[in-house]
């Protein structure tokens, strides 16, 4: 029996490579995004309530806001 050799277009050249990497990114951006955009947002809150001379109100409503987004996990 005689093995056959890899067909010419399996090779992995440079601009496949490149091709597969550029898939792969623009299928995992939007996870990424999903994944960050939460976390900044958090961080975002939790700054603006770590700030001294905000208004009560203010600090209570965004309190609020982080705790049932953090229960909605």
């Amino acid at each position: 029996m005689e093995t056959t050799k890899a067909h010419a277009s399996s090779e992995v050249t440079p601009a496949t490579l490149k091709s597969i990497i550029h898939n792969t990114l623009l299928h995992l951006a939007p996870a990424a995004f999903n994944l960050l955009a939460p976390c900044l947002l958090l961080i975002t809150l939790w700054t603006i309530l770590r700030r001294a001379h905000m208004n009560g109100l203010v600090k209570s409503i965004l309190s609020l806001l982080v705790r049932s987004y953090v229960k909605s996990f």
